[in-house]
């Protein structure tokens, strides 16, 4: 990723950030609010936003907040005290890698992946401790928001202003439990198979997952936490009350949704149904002619970032300066 200013952070829990021991301070809305506020605090006026994993769904429940009207961020997911804008900060493009639509549905897809690699005789406590791999929140694995500014927005860190900021919401979901001397042969073959094609002999993990496992959240965890989650559309948007709308409506109208680009590796073991055909159906919902890219990384499965790193990173880079290429073109007509 070439002259973008990129930033991560560790989610409430998790790497550097506090760890609450209440599991009332963790929340899918908690974590929404959190992004707002680091956003808020940056005075961010545009960015692109990813996440991966757990990270996408943080991702776009951030921009189905947005989207919805006022009244309703009341209700859902309160804007911070501490906001200085009285608008919201423009999301240019969204990235959703390997992000989960149904969690349980994942659940299911997994234990089906998992029961084809176990050798016969197979009890139940070692089918359990297998399902560990898809273990989802929280843990520090790039954890964090990636902003790239917009030439309207100051900030020293960005190597160039005119390149809009890149937002990481990317907090993966998966946990291992890697000092576990009980590991079986179906769970590593399914890390080696279906998570991190890199993992070495007995499917351990490349050192970099293994520091940032290391800091994983221990409080909020797992996928139970979030069983129920289902992405859902935004609310409508409010008609306006005036014979015009305001230039921030025909704005907030036009970006929604944003250009979405949607990522997994062909040996995910977030399905292509669950992370590629789900959310196309969603966005077209939400508008007919959203614009949707799917790319399928070859020879990777969660950890695409890790396994090819020149391949992650040309495929995000091409599509954040096709989006930046097509806003150049609306300014240019206006």
């Amino acid at each position: 990723m070439h002259d973008r200013c990129i930033i991560f952070y560790d989610q409430i829990g998790c790497g550097n950030s506090s760890v609450p021991s209440n599991k009332d301070a963790y929340s899918i809305q908690n974590a929404v609010n959190d992004l707002d506020r680091l956003i808020q605090h940056l005075q961010l006026n545009s960015f692109h936003l990813y996440g991966h994993s757990f990270g996408g769904i943080l991702a776009y429940e951030y921009f189905k907040w947005k989207s919805s009207n006022s009244s309703t961020n009341t209700t859902m997911y309160p804007p911070s005290s501490t906001s200085t804008s009285s608008s919201k900060p423009l999301i240019l493009s969204l990235t959703l890698a390997s992000a989960p639509f149904n969690v349980s549905k994942v659940d299911e897809e997994v234990s089906l992946l998992l029961k084809s690699l176990e050798p016969k005789g197979t009890n139940q406590h070692q089918h359990n401790h297998v399902n560990k791999t898809t273990e989802c929140c929280n843990d520090s694995i790039g954890s964090g928001a990636t902003l790239s500014e917009s030439e309207d927005d100051n900030s020293s860190s960005s190597p160039s202003s005119s390149i809009p900021p890149f937002v990481d919401a990317a907090t993966d979901a998966d946990t291992y439990d890697t000092d576990d001397s009980e590991v079986t042969t179906a769970e590593s073959m399914f890390q080696h198979q279906f998570v991190c094609r890199t993992s070495g002999d007995g499917g351990v993990l490349p050192e970099p997952l293994q520091e940032a496992y290391n800091k994983m959240g221990k409080v909020w965890v797992g996928t139970d936490v979030i069983q129920d989650y289902v992405a859902q559309p935004p609310l409508p948007i409010p008609a306006s009350t005036s014979l015009s709308p305001s230039p921030q409506q025909q704005e907030l109208a036009l970006s929604i949704p944003p250009p979405l680009l949607l990522l997994r590796g062909n040996f995910d073991f977030v399905s292509e149904e669950c992370s590629f055909n789900q959310w196309k159906r969603l966005m077209c919902k939400i508008k007919d002619n959203a614009s949707v890219d799917c790319k399928t990384l070859e020879g990777c499965s969660h950890y695409a970032m890790v396994e090819d790193v020149v391949l992650y990173a040309s495929t995000l880079d091409q599509f954040l300066m096709k989006c930046e290429c097509k806003d150049e073109r609306k300014e240019e007509k206006q």
